[in-house]
């Protein structure tokens, strides 16, 4: 009783709405395997200046990104790096560097296809994506 895809819905013809039977196939965002993993690493460098270096990697395998299962869209596997420098002066400042998605994955985070198919957009899909790489430097002061 689950929704037809746009390209399911393309080529049907029958009466009543387009159905499809997904029973026993995976679900929307459930790759087969997936994790997350983290490292840290604080380094006192005087009595007042302390360094943390810190990276983890988030990775997932190839999963559906709708409710139907397109097998258009399916999010292809990928493993997103993060990193971060901090610089902890007294207890008072910090200054940190943080890098995200360091591999530049391109990851497509709620994509479907055009709900106008039948005015003239069939075959068409949109995708929303997670930020590409970026760099950022914060500083904090606690007073």
């Amino acid at each position: 009783g689950a929704p037809c895809h746009a390209g399911a819905q393309a080529s049907f013809s029958g009466p009543g709405p387009c159905t499809a039977d997904l029973e026993g196939q995976a679900t929307q965002f459930a790759p087969e395997w997936s994790g997350k993993c983290g490292l840290n690493y604080d380094m006192p460098l005087t009595d007042t200046l302390a360094l943390t270096l810190g990276v983890d990697v988030q990775f997932q395998y190839d999963y559906f990104v709708t409710g139907d299962n397109d097998p258009v869209l399916v999010q292809e596997a990928f493993a997103k790096v993060n990193a971060r420098a901090l610089l902890a002066v007294a207890e008072n400042w910090t200054l940190q560097v943080l890098g995200k998605n360091l591999t530049d994955e391109i990851v497509a985070n709620s994509p479907d296809d055009i709900p106008l198919g039948n005015l003239g957009f069939a075959g068409s899909y949109f995708h929303f994506l997670d930020p590409p790489r970026s760099v950022e430097i914060q500083a904090q002061y606690r007073f």
